[in-house]
Order: C-alpha cells, then sequence, then structure tokens
C-alpha cells in the first residue's frame, strides 16, 4: 500500500499539470468559442440592422408611391374642377379606366357630369335658338298683321269716304226725284 501511495504521491504532480493543462485548454476552447460567439452576435446584429434600414426605405419608398397615387390623381381632379368652376368645360379629365379603385370611380362619375353640363348647355343653346327663331317668326307675323291692319284700316277709309259719296248722291238723286215729281 505504500508504494501505491509513493507512486501516486510522485505522480500527483504530473497529474496536477495535465489537469492543468486540460483546463486551460478548455478555458483557452471556451474563450475562442466565446469570442467566436460574440463575432457571430455582432455579426447578427449588423445583419438585422441593415435589413430593418433596408425594410425601413422600401416601406417609406412604397409609402411615398402609394401617397403619390392616391394625391396626383385628386390633384388633378382638383384642377379639373377648379376650371370647369371658371366655365372652362373644355378641361380634359383624365381618366384612368383599367382601375377600379375610388379615385378612378371618382374621375369617371367626375368626366361624366362634365359631359351631362355640356349636353344640358348644347341643349340650352339649341332651345335658345328655336326661340330666337320663333321670336323672329312672330315678329314677322305681327308686322304682316299690322300691314294688314294699316290695308284694312286705309280700305274701311275708302269705303267709308265712297259710301259718303253714294249717300250724296242718293240724297242728290232724291232731291231730283223731289223736284220731278213737284
Amino acid at each position: 500500500a505504500d508504494s501505491a501511495s509513493i507512486e501516486i504521491h510522485s505522480d500527483y504532480p504530473k497529474l496536477v499539470n495535465i489537469m492543468d493543462e486540460l483546463i486551460q485548454n478548455v478555458n483557452d476552447d471556451v474563450e475562442k468559442e466565446v469570442v467566436a460567439a460574440i463575432h457571430t452576435i455582432n455579426i447578427a446584429i449588423t445583419v438585422l440592422v441593415a435589413v430593418l434600414l433596408v425594410a425601413i426605405a422600401i416601406g417609406t419608398i412604397l409609402g411615398f408611391m402609394t401617397i403619390r397615387s392616391i394625391t396626383r390623381p385628386v390633384s388633378k381632379l382638383v384642377d379639373s374642377s377648379e376650371q370647369i368652376a371658371k366655365g372652362d368645360l373644355t378641361k380634359e379629365i383624365g381618366v384612368i379606366t383599367k382601375s377600379k379603385d375610388e379615385i378612378s370611380e371618382l374621375s369617371r362619375s367626375f368626366k361624366l357630369m362634365v359631359n351631362k353640363i355640356k349636353d344640358v348647355i348644347s341643349a340650352s343653346q339649341l332651345a335658345s335658338l328655336n326661340v330666337a327663331n320663333i321670336a323672329t317668326e312672330l315678329s314677322a307675323s305681327a308686322s304682316e298683321v299690322n300691314a294688314s291692319s294699316e290695308e284694312i284700316s286705309a280700305t274701311s277709309q275708302e269705303i267709308a269716304n265712297d259710301s259718303k259719296s253714294i249717300m250724296d248722291s242718293t240724297e242728290d238723286i232724291k232731291q231730283i226725284m223731289d223736284l220731278i215729281t213737284n
């Protein structure tokens, strides 16, 4: 038992050295793994920040494009409505026929409204022209009636004068008849 004890004691410093080397190797490996893990985490954070920045940039661009796709047609409709309000019905309203969104529907409705206003104005102009033609015809008829009335008046005056002449002649004839019969 003593020789085993001496052997263990003499091997003890070797075992401690081996254990120290193993612990040092494990510590070195752990340190390398920690450094690698920290490096991996740093890369992951960098990638995550880059992805977030790209996502924010893409979101901003898409948001801007979406806003422009709404505000540009609305702005055009506002411009057209201001021109029409000033009386300019020649302003062409651009209609997006393929799209079925609310802005396109509003644009189509607006164009239909302008066309209806143009139709009403055309019908009013035609009615005004017809009224003017009728007024001209009525004026001509009134002139004809006035001329006819003047002619009838002149003829009536002539008949009255002729009647007076006939009455005077009749009176003369009666006096002559009275003289002959007396």
